[in-house]
């Protein structure tokens, strides 16, 4: 959580390079602005540091100024603002000494954020980039205000103004250039699930209609994922100068001594062969040594952890080749070995109680435990009269004397056993349930197609956490608000990440049309006044619909596809098989949550007067 007076989502930016060595006695040229996050990073450590304009710096490389005198120049987006960006790598090209670096941000107009409805951020318009501008004649005339372009065609400009390939290297940059989390080099393929680590931002939320995360996988696997990645950074170096970084994961919204960046180094043979952990700020030296005296009470307590250690103030350990343990149960799951899965769970249950000492909630031990975890309930906006209810919670199982918040399947390795990492932050008196409720419910997260297979509740059940299941979560939800700094990034969150009922309207509103999305989902009762209806389903939604609107209009029977209710009567109403005779001049409304195989049902029968029934919405009128 941020505690001083840093620009929370300026510092975020720095993160695009904050990782990256420049030797603070370096000849470095900006082309940007003054203000941007990156020339103030960059002025933060470097002696010698010019800005310039982008415009300023082609005219006076036309006038034959400024040659092979820069160690590096940087920037960020600046060839997507000139009508000529060959011309500028040109020019820079000319401006670097010969083992000079280049070092460019930019957007890629063929990223996964575009497919899933994001605007472009020059026209301010959906799939623009896409079909390279074909719509925007605009786009090389007058009124340009730029555009993005593709890694081939970034390459094709690169080699051009005289770069060799080997002298090359893109990384992928998630979720995007203006909050960048984590970066993936050409041959770094991740080896977990990243929906739950990344979280999608976009410059417009509200034109989203697919949820990006779920896609990764998929991209990952086909082989897609650089080259739809949302934005680029770029290194051109001669090929030994080149940086060995693989992987970086930025954790500066945490702020202060939170914040971290997770280095991946390229070891002899191209293979990721380090991890590197570094502080963003002094005072995340303290963090550093906090994880590395965590690790050594884990491997003291019996529970397997990746070896680490301290040098030059950074964390290292090595690169483990291992399936993350998150990932090796997602396929079990996805191989439909439910008992393989629950053995694996068992596991990681077995380490939890092995990894601190145990306590009761007796009387040593209950005035302490109980006192602070109600001072944290009230100060985390929770009402007071639900504390004894919470407080439950706490004679609901063995309670850890040191809990490690962040000991989840999602951080360790799985080879026979799990083997766990990054252990940063220490909750005292954890009870143990909330760990497993966390194994499941980061399980779980992004993989919605999961519950055909073993619906979360079966889960939830077979560990106890049926019954306080709302306070695991909260505890979760509460901790994890605070570490990323959620309310200082409400706005900025609410501005640029998805809103997931909003997603569901568009994708509806895309499949449906505008037109019928409106009839069937939105004023469902336009209509309606002068003709009776038939409902469909005999459920809960049906019952709501009955207490609701059995006044106002005619219910003249109701339709189930269950022939055993066929001829039963519903709050005085017969239930039938559906029919396209007996639904002539009625409304039909689906009284069903999952509506969607009944609406193609419906339309097979030939019946178009349809609309669907949300218990949970308020209608006009």
């Amino acid at each position: 959580m941020m505690t001083d007076n840093r620009n929370l989502i300026g510092e975020i930016r720095k993160g695009l390079l904050g990782w990256y060595n420049i030797p603070e006695d370096a000849s470095v040229l900006y082309i940007g602005g003054a203000d941007e996050p990156i020339a103030e990073l960059l002025n933060e450590r470097i002696k010698k540091i010019f800005v310039i304009d982008v415009y300023e710096f082609i005219d006076l490389l036309k006038n034959e100024k400024e040659k092979s005198i820069y160690d590096y120049i940087i920037s960020v987006a600046a060839p997507e603002r000139v009508l000529q960006p060959e011309c500028l790598f040109s020019c820079i090209k000319k401006a670097l000494k010969a083992d000079g670096h280049l070092i460019l941000g930019m957007n890629n107009r063929m990223g996964i954020r575009y497919f899933c409805g994001d605007h472009d951020p020059y026209t301010g318009h959906v799939f623009d980039g896409i079909d390279n501008y074909s719509k925007r004649e605009g786009c090389d005339k007058k009124g340009f205000s730029g555009r993005c372009y593709d890694e081939a065609e970034i390459y094709d400009f690169l080699i051009e103004a005289g770069w060799s390939k080997d002298e090359i290297q893109i990384w992928g940059v998630f979720p995007g250039l203006e909050y960048p989390t984590m970066l993936f080099s050409e041959d770094y393929s991740p080896n977990e699930d990243l929906a739950n680590r990344l979280f999608p931002e976009y410059f417009c939320s509200k034109s989203i209609f697919l949820e990006e995360e779920y896609l990764y996988s998929s991209l990952i696997h086909n082989g897609l994922f650089h080259k739809m990645a949302n934005a680029y950074l770029i290194e051109c170096a001669p090929k030994t100068a080149l940086s060995d970084l693989m992987n970086v994961t930025s954790s500066v919204e945490r702020g202060g001594e939170n914040a971290l960046y997770t280095i991946v180094h390229r070891g002899i043979g191209g293979r990721a062969e380090t991890v590197e952990k570094c502080a963003v700020y002094p005072e995340g030296k303290k963090r550093l040594r906090s994880l590395f005296d965590n690790m050594e009470h884990l491997r003291e307590t019996g529970v397997p952890v990746v070896d680490g250690r301290i040098t030059d103030g950074c964390y290292l350990m090595p690169f483990e080749h291992f399936p993350v343990g998150q990932q090796y149960m997602k396929d079990l799951l996805e191989n439909g070995n439910v008992d393989g899965l629950f053995k694996v769970m068992d596991k990681f249950r077995d380490e939890v109680m092995i990894s601190s000492q145990l306590v009761d909630l007796d009387s040593s031990y209950t005035d302490i435990v109980l006192s602070q975890w109600k001072t944290w309930f009230i100060s985390n906006g929770h009402k007071e009269a639900e504390w004894p209810e919470f407080k439950q919670c706490f004679y609901d199982g063995k309670i850890l004397r040191t809990g490690f918040f962040d000991m989840a399947p999602l951080n360790s390795f799985y080879d026979d056993q799990f083997i766990f990492f990054d252990q940063e932050f220490i909750v005292p008196y954890l009870p143990v349930k909330e760990l497993l409720w966390r194994m499941i419910a980061t399980f779980y997260s992004g993989n919605p197609h999961f519950e055909k297979i073993l619906p979360r509740d079966k889960a939830l059940e077979r560990y106890g956490l049926l019954d306080n299941k709302k306070w695991w979560e909260v505890i979760e939800l509460d901790y994890l608000k605070s570490l990323r700094s959620e309310d200082e990034l409400k706005e900025y969150h609410k501005l640029h990440r998805r809103d997931f009922d909003k997603t569901e309207k568009t994708r509806l509103k895309i499949d449906f049309g505008v037109n019928d999305y409106d009839r069937v989902f939105d004023h469902i009762f336009d209509g309606c006044s002068d003709k009776p209806m038939i409902l469909f389903g005999s459920g809960r939604y049906a019952e709501r619909f009955m207490q609701k609107y059995r006044s106002v209009y005619e219910i003249k029977g109701i339709f189930d596809n269950n022939p055993t209710k066929w001829g039963e009567v519903f709050e005085n109403v017969k239930i039938s098989e559906p029919s396209i005779e007996m639904a002539k001049d009625c409304k039909v409304m689906i009284c069903i949550r999952d509506y969607q195989t009944i609406l193609e049902q419906l339309d097979k029968l030939g019946i178009k007067d349809i609309s669907v029934f949300d218990p949970n919405r308020k209608y006009e009128g």
